[in-house]
C-alpha cells in the first residue's frame, strides 16, 4: 500500500507541475501585477548626519503616504494601509550588491559593502504600471527633500564649528592634526550647505516589469509538490501501521473478548 500511495502522489505531483502553474499564470494574466524596481545611491552625508538608518527612513509611513498622495494612489490614505503594503511585501527596501561582487572596496575606491547601505534597491508592486512608476519617482523626490531638510541643521553646525577651529590663533598641534584629518569631510559638508544638492541619486530610471512569470509559479509548485509526496509517504506509513494493528487485534481472541465485554458494559450503562 505504501508503494501504491507514493506512486500515486508522485504521478499527481508530476502531472500537476505541467498543469497547475500554467493555469495559475493564465489566470494571473487577466489581472497582471507589475513590479517597479529603482536603485538609489545614498550620499555619505546621510550616513554621517541622519540619526536613523536610511532603510528605516524609507519604510516610514509618513514618507510613503506623502509619496502615494503625490503619485495619485488614493487607495492608500492611512497608516494601516501602508503597514499592510509592507507586510504583504508589495513594497521593500534592501541593500543592493551587484551580481558577482563582494562586500568591500572596489577598484574605483567606492565602498560597495552591503553593510553601509550606500546603494539601495526599492521595489513596489501594483496593478497599474503608470502608478507604480509615478510612486517610485515621487518617493525618490520626497525622500531626498526630507533627508536634506533633516541633515542640514547638523551639517551647518559642523561647518561653523570647523571654521571656528581653523580661525583660532595659535592652534595646538593635536587640534591642527584633527583639523587636517577632517578637512575633506568639511569641504563636502560645506558644499552641501551652500548648494543644497541632492543627497540621494537615482542610479537609473525605475524599471517596470510583469511581476508574475510562469517560472515563478513552477518554483512555488515544486515546493508544494515535494510536500505532497512526503506527506503521502508518511500518511501511508501511518495508515499501514494502523491497519496492521487492527488486524493483529482481530486475530487475538482474548483482546477481542475484552473489547466486546467493554462494549457490552458500556451499552448496559
Amino acid at each position: 500500500m505504501i508503494i501504491i500511495v507514493t506512486l500515486c502522489a508522485i504521478i499527481l505531483a508530476v502531472a500537476g507541475y505541467f498543469v497547475v502553474p500554467a493555469y495559475q499564470y493564465n489566470k494571473a494574466e487577466k489581472e497582471p501585477v507589475y513590479e517597479g524596481r529603482m536603485l538609489i545611491a545614498v550620499n555619505q552625508l546621510v550616513c554621517d548626519y541622519y540619526p536613523q538608518k536610511i532603510v528605516t527612513f524609507l519604510y516610514g509611513p509618513d514618507v510613503l503616504l506623502d509619496s502615494m498622495r503625490e503619485a495619485g494612489a488614493d487607495e492608500y490614505n492611512n497608516t494601516e494601509q501602508i503597514l499592510s503594503l509592507i507586510q504583504d511585501k508589495k513594497y521593500s527596501v534592501i541593500p543592493f550588491l551587484p551580481t558577482g561582487t563582494q562586500a568591500g572596496v572596489n577598484n574605483s575606491g567606492v565602498n560597495n559593502s552591503v553593510v553601509d547601505n550606500s546603494v539601495l534597491e526599492i521595489t513596489f508592486s501594483g496593478r497599474n504600471p503608470d502608478l507604480v512608476k509615478s510612486f517610485l519617482n515621487s518617493l525618490y523626490r520626497i525622500s531626498d527633500e526630507k533627508l536634506k531638510n533633516a541633515i542640514l541643521p547638523n551639517a551647518e553646525k559642523i561647518v561653523i564649528a570647523y571654521e571656528r577651529l581653523l580661525n583660532v590663533p595659535a592652534v595646538l598641534p593635536p587640534m591642527l592634526q584633527f583639523s587636517e584629518f577632517g578637512f575633506s569631510d568639511y569641504v563636502l559638508t560645506k558644499d552641501f550647505v551652500e548648494t543644497k544638492h541632492a543627497v540621494l541619486q537615482m542610479v537609473d530610471e525605475p524599471v517596470i516589469s510583469n511581476a508574475v512569470s510562469q517560472e515563478t509559479y513552477r518554483k512555488s509548485y515544486m515546493i508544494k509538490g515535494l510536500v505532497l509526496v512526503f506527506a503521502s509517504v508518511f500518511l501511508s506509513i501511518f495508515l499501514a501501521f494502523v491497519l496492521n494493528t487492527v488486524r493483529n487485534i482481530k486475530k487475538d481472541e482474548e483482546a477481542m473478548k475484552k473489547i466486546h465485554d467493554a462494549l457490552g458494559k458500556t451499552d448496559k450503562k
